[in-house]
């Protein structure tokens, strides 16, 4: 495959699937109330609700990258990665025509959680076969890190596009007018997205991986606990730091809807760049100095900036979430490459998927509500800052032996 082919599938690679589950975060209350009770419950409790089916959709992820791991084994990458982008993306369409719990009552809740567990399941095999694929077809030109750290970024790139597309939605339309109809709006543009890049995965060959033996061998260890490690501490800073901090801002900290969400999509514009900057600089310089060095400045930098978004401080507020990019964007500018060579020729669909996706679902599905209960319970606003600092101790000696 020539350079501009991978490319162009590096730069849409997991778009759509970061898109749809992000526009689901940035409503998360407006999606609580409007599938799980009525619109007079509390703001909180709404968003505690949708967060814990959040949290489910990301633990079946496990049995979806399983399944999309075997597939991709045995049958190749192109396959897999069609089946489950249209499982990513019928459900989206569907939930913007479902109707809520004030029409259909909990049948709406049900249809629902189903959706989101499919989803989950979709999106399981999504971005790690995708990653094996851009990997093993870009050494050949020795930019690997390079398109590896786009890979990445397009994932950014779905977040950006829900974080524009829900701010406009704020702009435009009334809070009244949102939980009425206008919610629906976001899912229902994902159709057009989806058959774009349905268009170009069908351009990648019938049988595009080499490899044989899917079976997990004593090898693999290693790199399971290394691979587990990096990625459960990304997953707990990106959730945390810009997909429910959003939510953060404007429940608990009481700033308005247009600020959090305007703030956060500078900060996943600046964040996008950083990544492909250090992506860059990937192709220069080891990851295995890069990413203990970052990790190193999360746990010394995270809590202090978190102690100072409490003052609401609308500057500060984005300075901090820009701050937040810089220092988390040399880990995603590196860490695609670094667990596919963590692999090596050990490397297998099923089991770099399962050492990405089970450190995903546990820490990417679940920090948002434990970050949720926990603020809600101590009010303890600054326990987000402590939660990453606490897990960054815990794996910088295993991210040193990288």
């Amino acid at each position: 495959m020539d350079k501009q082919k991978i490319l162009i599938l590096s730069l849409t690679a997991n778009l759509i699937e970061w898109y749809e589950f992000i526009v689901s975060a940035y409503l998360a209350t407006t999606m609580g109330h409007i599938f799980f009770s009525n619109y007079h419950q509390s703001d909180t409790l709404a968003t505690i609700q949708f967060f814990l089916v959040f949290a489910l959709a990301y633990l079946v992820r496990p049995f979806g990258c399983a399944f999309w791991g075997i597939i991709g084994d045995k049958y190749g990458s192109a396959l897999a990665l069609r089946w489950s982008l249209v499982l990513m993306s019928v459900p989206t369409f569907v939930i913007g025509v479902l109707p809520g719990y004030n029409q259909i009552g909990y049948f709406a809740t049900g249809i629902f959680i189903l959706l989101r567990l499919i989803q989950g399941f979709a999106a399981g095999g999504e971005f790690p076969l995708i990653s094996i694929y851009v990997f093993d077809k870009s050494s050949q030109y020795n930019k690997a890190n390079l398109f590896c750290s786009l890979v990445n970024s397009s994932g950014m790139m779905g977040m950006l596009l829900a974080s524009i597309t829900i701010t406009v939605l704020n702009q435009v339309f009334t809070q009244s007018s949102i939980m009425n109809y206008a919610w629906r709006i976001p899912f229902l543009l994902g159709l057009p997205l989806f058959l774009v890049i349905l268009k170009i995965r069908n351009s990648i060959p019938p049988k595009t991986t080499e490899l044989k033996d899917a079976s997990l061998s004593p090898m693999l260890i290693k790199p399971l606990l290394k691979t587990t490690a990096l990625i459960g501490f990304l997953q707990a800073n990106m959730y945390v730091l810009f997909v429910w901090l959003p939510t953060y801002l404007s429940i608990y900290l009481k700033v308005n809807k247009e600020t959090a969400h305007l703030s956060n999509m500078v900060a996943m514009t600046a964040l996008t760049l950083f990544t492909i900057g250090f992506g860059y600089l990937g192709t220069k310089v080891s990851y295995k100095k890069i990413i203990p060095l970052c990790t190193f400045s999360l746990i010394i930098l995270v809590y202090p900036c978190f102690y100072g978004l409490i003052y609401r401080n609308v500057t500060a507020i984005y300075i901090i979430q820009v701050f937040f990019a810089f220092i988390l964007s040399p880990i995603q500018g590196t860490f695609l490459y670094a667990i596919n060579d963590l692999f090596g020729r050990h490397k297998k669909n099923l089991s770099l998927a399962l050492s990405y996706t089970i450190p995903s679902a546990i820490f990417g599905g679940l920090t948002p509500v434990i970050c949720s209960f926990f603020i809600s319970r101590l009010n303890y606003l600054e326990f987000p800052g402590l939660l990453i600092t606490i897990l960054g101790i815990l794996v910088l000696p295993i991210l040193l032996r990288l």
